[in-house]
């Protein structure tokens, strides 16, 4: 049986082949993760700037109150104002401290599912030299034909195949190894 007697008898019993865009969940997942990143950084330059204006204002309040002193009595009593101003401003550094921190965390929980992402949505490149040296590597991740079989390979080239036949799920874990001898189909291998 020919390639294209295959094909045939394969879309009479699954229907024709469908074209599918590989490129519109990749789309989606840039947005996501671009929107991420402009969430976070608008975040930060927001914390950023109320740190400023709030830094802005207590200075404003320190210098009005000292201004305003005219008296010893009053000096004192300034004096006053100003260690609680001061024991004020520390509470809010402190405040904006824990807040980039959050954020700094945010920020590395966000890398950490972004390179997740790329991982799970990376399209594997096969490596016809590496698997003929017995290096499995380029075989890894999760595999599914069009009839809607799974495979998914790890690294030591066991693989875990599931399928459905009369609507019943079926599975089977399986090894992989390549020989180093000649293939008799291809004589280049």
């Amino acid at each position: 049986m020919n390639k294209k007697e295959r094909e045939k008898q394969f879309e009479e019993i699954n229907g024709p082949k469908r074209s599918e865009s590989k490129s519109a969940p990749n789309k989606n997942i840039k947005i996501y993760i671009g929107i991420a990143l402009s969430v976070l950084v608008t975040l930060i330059l927001v914390s950023i700037f109320s740190y400023l204006l709030i830094g802005k204002k207590e200075s404003n309040q320190t210098s009005s109150a000292v201004s305003t002193t005219e008296s010893t009595s009053k000096s004192s009593t300034s004096q006053g104002k100003t260690d609680e101003t001061d024991k004020d401003k520390q509470e809010e550094i402190q405040k904006l401290k824990d807040q980039l921190t959050a954020l700094d965390t945010k920020i590395t929980e966000a890398e950490a599912l972004v390179s997740k992402l790329k991982k799970e949505t990376a399209v594997p490149k096969l490596d016809i030299e590496a698997i003929k040296n017995n290096d499995l590597s380029s075989l890894e991740g999760t595999w599914r034909s069009q009839s809607g079989n799974e495979y998914i390979i790890n690294d030591s080239g066991e693989v875990r195949a599931t399928w459905f036949t009369n609507d019943q799920k079926y599975e089977s874990v399986v090894g992989l190894k390549v020989s180093k001898g000649q293939d008799s189909r291809n004589p280049e291998t």
